[in-house]
């Protein structure tokens, strides 16, 4: 792992290795602090024996990938077989800096840590302009533990007729298997999966849907909805009371990669 990191640019602690790698050591110019909005968080660093700048950047696959260059269907094809697999994932990058452009950077970093307003705003609207043209380093997965007796309670209070409602920025693919890892899905229930904007026949997949969960009993019906198709279903008043009717006829509801915005409108 340690020669790895090295190869990709990264300093890492301890001793020479065999091989003749050594550590690299580098300066940390900047922080761009990672929140929920941002799903991401970075770092301008200056390699010490090079003067080398960089910056390194690791996120959530989503908001990396549409600010990477190139295409990455190995990368995203392994980040699938990971979500199914349960794991949370992390996308890592990188971007070598110019002096012009380290120097703006600077310059913008300092006026928004100065800020007496808005001075979060400020920080996250520097830290967009410069966390562009990455180049895709790699991803890492790891797993999540559950807690002793999860799965047990959960199913208590759904046998109670309490309704569940998850939200989470998790992708589809990973709430789908820690649904049914938590017992918050069964194997026994009719699950929707809502991810189609309505302009595309979201609105004839959702009657579809709503038409199969009817027909079975309340404890069997679930339905899972992504951040992108809320995008749209939240936009008119009209969608959006129809998912929540539906939502309201379900057992559970996951909404997934959502939003902390769409998280408060959804409560």
């Amino acid at each position: 792992a340690g020669g790895g990191a090295r190869d990709a640019g990264c300093g890492c602690a301890g001793p020479p290795e065999p091989n003749g790698n050594k550590d690299v050591d580098y300066k940390v110019l900047a922080t761009n602090a990672f929140n929920s909005t941002r799903k991401r968080m970075s770092v301008v660093v200056e390699q010490q024996s090079t003067k080398k700048i960089m910056l390194l950047v690791k996120g959530a696959d989503n908001v990396m990938l549409e600010r990477a260059t190139g295409t990455h269907k190995e990368l995203e094809a392994h980040l699938k077989e990971f979500s199914v697999q349960g794991l949370r994932t992390l996308v890592i990058g990188s971007r070598v800096l110019e002096p012009s452009v380290l120097a703006k950077f600077q310059q913008q970093y300092d006026d928004a840590q100065r800020a007496t307003s808005d001075r979060e705003k400020k920080l996250m609207d520097v830290a967009e302009e410069l966390e562009k043209d990455l180049t895709i380093l790699g991803a890492t997965a790891i797993e999540d533990k559950l807690q002793d007796d999860v799965g047990r309670t959960i199913e208590m209070v759904r046998e109670a007729g309490i309704k569940l409602w998850v939200l989470t920025g998790d992708k589809l693919e990973t709430a789908r298997n820690i649904g049914f890892s938590t017992k918050v899905l069964t194997t026994a229930m009719e699950i929707a999966i809502v991810d189609v904007d309505p302009s595309e026949g979201g609105s004839m997949e959702l009657a579809a849907w709503e038409e199969k969960l009817t027909a079975r009993p309340l404890e069997e019906r679930a339905m899972m909805v992504t951040g992108q198709a809320l995008q749209s279903l939240l936009k008119t008043e009209a969608e959006k009371k129809r998912i929540l009717s539906i939502a309201d006829k379900c057992a559970v509801l996951i909404a997934c990669r959502v939003s902390p915005k769409q998280k408060a409108e959804m409560v």
